[in-house]
């Protein structure tokens, strides 16, 4: 995508880069320089893939996860994509290498219907703040907590951090 912002200066906006050409009009010269990198929550579309994952372990366990299931999820690494179309939201979550994906559609700010990590039923509500996406989430299954996600890029990454009461685990995606 190629825009104007004036007479003197061009931007393409491609492959999350902001690039900037600016034109000297005396001379003919041409300067390009990378101005900074996609912002806000159009950084999350498109797919990324789970690198690795800190506390899982501990968080799970006091959750009550089967050890079945336990020891699956550990071994799983989840490929998230995330998509927009005006305001509604579309995230579709798989396991690498798994043919069965789910995909939950929301407006930021409006609570909608999901399934945990063992597919019981449970409530969310996504905002956007800033350059983060900050989830709640309330299922009968948290034992009484609220589960608060916060989703951001940092160096090309996506980290999400996942809160549980005093339970605390990260984890980080790379794009796919």
């Amino acid at each position: 995508m190629k825009y104007k912002d004036n007479f003197f200066n061009t931007r393409i906006l491609n492959n999350n880069l902001n690039i900037r050409i600016r034109r000297n009009n005396k001379f003919g010269l041409k300067s390009v320089k990378q101005t900074n990198k996609m912002s806000g929550a159009e950084a999350f579309m498109g797919s990324w893939r789970e690198e690795e994952k800190e506390g899982y372990e501990a968080m799970v366990t006091a959750l009550g996860l089967p050890e079945e299931k336990k020891e699956f999820f550990k071994n799983a690494r989840t490929e998230i994509t995330y998509r927009r179309d005006g305001d509604v939201w579309e995230i579709n979550v798989g396991m690498q290498g798994a043919p069965q994906t789910r995909t939950f559609r929301f407006k930021p700010g409006e609570q909608y219907e999901l399934a945990s990590l063992d597919c019981s039923p449970m409530k969310s509500v996504v905002t956007v703040d800033g350059d983060k996406l900050q989830e709640k989430h309330i299922d009968d299954n948290l034992h009484g907590m609220d589960m608060n996600i916060t989703r951001y890029i940092d160096g090309g990454k996506m980290i999400v951090e996942t809160h549980v009461g005093e339970l605390r685990m990260r984890s980080i995606y790379a794009r796919i």
